[in-house]
């Protein structure tokens, strides 16, 4: 609210500011294009990276409305599951599973997660804020380990838009490549969750800048302390 307050007083007439962490949000929609006027002291003293927001290309008059919403998205998988059927047998593996589903959406109501899809060993997930996907994420991990399990998480969020009836867009699929790069028992979280947790008191371990498949430019990934 503060960064609100102090970017509305350095803006000219008509002219729309927004800081870094609503750029990151608005990277994956369709609202218009961003220019870069670089990094700004505001009144407080506080740096911040500041972008104008544009008009966008195309005819408003003419295009096609589709309802988009913020979501928080949480993507799981579980680590090593053809080894570790293999070694269990067929029937112990299916009961592992069941078990796993179960905690899974135990934890989703308890943290007022929405399942989205299970497509095999995963789930997906829709929240209303990342903190809540986080402790979420947490929660899981703890309980697969006891049933004998681990996990793999991703977390992003983003703009969605209703696809085929369930939640779909850009930002999804960034949720699901995030997942894809944590290790087992990692909870990895993109930069835009990051930046919208600033000041939540939780530790980000920066884990590098990658390349996303499918998705232009570098991101960077954050490892859940």
């Amino acid at each position: 609210m503060i960064v609100a307050f102090l970017l509305t007083g350095k803006a000219q007439s008509g002219q729309i500011l927004l800081g870094e962490a609503v750029v990151a949000l608005l990277r994956s929609s369709k609202v218009g294009r961003m220019r870069d006027l670089g990094v700004w002291r505001l009144r407080n003293g506080q740096i911040l990276h500041v972008h104008e927001a544009r008009p966008p290309d195309t005819d408003i008059t003419t295009a096609v409305e589709t309802e988009r919403f913020l979501s928080a998205l949480l993507f799981t998988d579980i680590v090593a599951s053809t080894a570790n059927a293999a070694s269990v047998g067929d029937k112990g593996w299916r009961n592992l599973v069941e078990r796993h589903h179960e905690v899974i959406r135990e934890e989703l109501q308890r943290y007022r997660g929405v399942e989205v899809d299970t497509a095999g060993d995963g789930f997906y997930a829709t929240f209303g804020t990342p903190s809540w996907a986080i402790e979420c994420a947490l929660a899981i991990r703890a309980r697969v380990r006891e049933v004998g399990i681990d996990v793999r998480i991703g977390i992003h969020v983003g703009e969605c838009e209703i696809v085929a009836g369930k939640v779909g867009g850009m930002a999804v699929s960034l949720g699901a490549r995030v997942m894809a790069h944590a290790g087992a028992g990692e909870i990895l979280v993109s930069q835009t969750v990051k930046d919208v947790l600033t000041g939540s008191g939780l530790q980000f371990v920066d884990r590098g800048q990658v390349s996303l498949k499918g998705v232009p430019g570098e991101w960077t990934l954050y490892a859940i302390r």
